[in-house]
């Protein structure tokens, strides 16, 4: 991909993970951008963040071997029109007459910041081999 990428002449790209490739529980997510990530290759984290980590990894060194400037945006669960994933899940928990959980805060990040945090990486080249988390303040459940 990165090949057919620079044959193109595109000078930029961003990578779209998951903010599931750091090390975190819940309550307790990372603290910033630089914080430790999964070991994909021992699988750490299970099958999906294992292997975002991985891909991840892997569009960074395809990235300098083509010279391609590739920016990671990490986004946390995202919400917003047409989600299918975590608003679903959050309306059933609602509707419980009692949810059995211990309190916790986990990041939720908005469709359309997500989009401009992707047009923002495109548009600034500083960004470029870095990557961010996409997250809006701690929201707690």
């Amino acid at each position: 991909m990165y090949r057919g990428i620079a044959a193109a002449g595109v000078g930029r790209v961003v990578q779209t993970r998951t903010f599931g490739v750091y090390r975190w529980h819940l309550g307790q997510p990372p603290d910033d951008d630089n914080s430790p990530t999964l070991d994909g290759e021992r699988r750490q984290g299970g099958a999906y963040r294992a292997t975002k980590q991985l891909s991840e990894a892997l569009a960074f060194s395809l990235s300098r071997e083509f010279g391609v400037s590739t920016t990671a945006v990490r986004p946390a669960a995202i919400y917003g029109a047409r989600d299918h994933n975590t608003m679903p899940s959050l309306r059933f928990l609602m509707r419980l007459p009692l949810l059995v959980l211990p309190r916790f805060s986990f990041p939720m990040v908005y469709a359309g910041d997500v989009a401009n945090a992707v047009v923002g990486a495109l548009a600034n080249p500083a960004s470029g081999g870095k990557a961010y988390i996409t997250a809006g303040a701690n929201t707690t459940i």
